[in-house]
């Protein structure tokens, strides 16, 4: 696909053919694009600040969806986890935005901490934060047997070992080749790199920086609603715990405000989630126990609850 119109977007957009779409997606993908975008499964379609195209596309999950153009040709960023090419969900936002424009429709404009954007900013995701079968034709099929295949780890029986032995080896050990065991840990396992990145952040009091990963921690946790099933025990919680530790931590720090602005965005997407949730209350435990942090940075600030809301 090579427009002669460099990087204008609206000339360049103008000019897409479907010839164009199957050349950049495949017919296979451009065609389930276009399902989606028939079924409506395109929402809250916006401009960014770059200019680039953002929405939400609802799937087996809901995924932040963004397109744009670069060089004369069209780019995409997308959080499913579809890595063999252009995915469905960008499809699906180029046709909306193309019917849109055909509409003369205005496209409302977002700023920089649009949720979507702070979730495609996100460069952590991993194979746990995903379903990776979202390409299948069926969304709905797939989501039905997902729901039957999906295990609740926390119900099933754990095999409690102690680690004397492993405390007894780490005392043996320089300050160097601590170090050297930490590092290979982190290298190798996600959740201890995060866990160490965000006690350097606070040991460093880099709050802005701090502020930006609870904020989007907190998105993420709520594009995907609890839910059990009572016949046989299994299920999925969100895990606020590490939106819970960041805000103990900035409030230990004194950062009492920053606790209490996270905590109206914490209770407007947990609300929510919790609508949607099907469980028997885990996914509003989860939240409540953030909440408490806020409630105790309420408490602890000078400024009044009357200035900072929280209803």
């Amino acid at each position: 696909m090579e427009p002669a119109i460099g990087d204008s977007r609206d000339g360049f957009y103008s000019i897409l053919t479907w010839e164009d779409l199957e050349d950049w997606a495949g017919p296979k993908i451009a065609g389930r694009g276009q399902e989606y975008l028939r079924r409506n499964l395109v929402k809250d379609l916006s401009l960014a600040p770059n200019g680039e195209i953002v929405a939400w596309v609802d799937g087996s999950k809901r995924y932040a969806t963004a397109v744009d153009v670069e060089g004369g040709d069209l780019v995409f960023t997308c959080t499913c986890p579809y890595d063999d090419g252009v995915c469905k969900h960008a499809v699906a936002v180029l046709l909306a935005y193309l019917e849109s424009q055909k509409d003369e429709q205005t496209i409302r404009e977002v700023d920089k901490n649009d949720p979507r954007l702070l979730l495609l900013e996100e460069k952590d995701f991993g194979p746990e934060d995903f379903d990776t079968s979202d390409e299948n034709e069926d969304d709905d099929e797939y989501m039905e047997d997902n729901f039957n295949r999906k295990v609740n780890h926390s119900s099933s029986p754990v095999k409690i070992e102690t680690v004397s032995h492993i405390q007894a080896y780490l005392e043996k050990q320089t300050k160097d080749q601590l170090i050297q065991i930490i590092a290979e840990l982190a290298e190798n396992n996600p959740t201890i790199k995060l866990s160490l990145e965000d006690r350097c952040a606070v040991d460093e009091n880099r709050v802005p920086s701090l502020v930006k990963t609870i904020q989007k921690e907190i998105v993420k946790l709520s594009q995907t609603p609890g839910w059990k099933n009572h016949w046989n025990g299994e299920g999925f919680i969100p895990d606020y715990s590490r939106v819970r530790n960041l805000l103990s931590q900035l409030l230990s720090k004194g950062y009492a405000e920053e606790v209490m602005e996270l905590g109206k965005e914490l209770l407007t997407t947990g609300k929510e989630l919790i609508e949607m949730s099907d469980d028997d209350g885990e996914t509003g435990s989860e939240i409540a126990g953030c909440l408490e942090i806020v409630f105790k940075a309420l408490a602890a600030s000078p400024l009044s609850s009357r200035n900072y809301p929280i209803e």
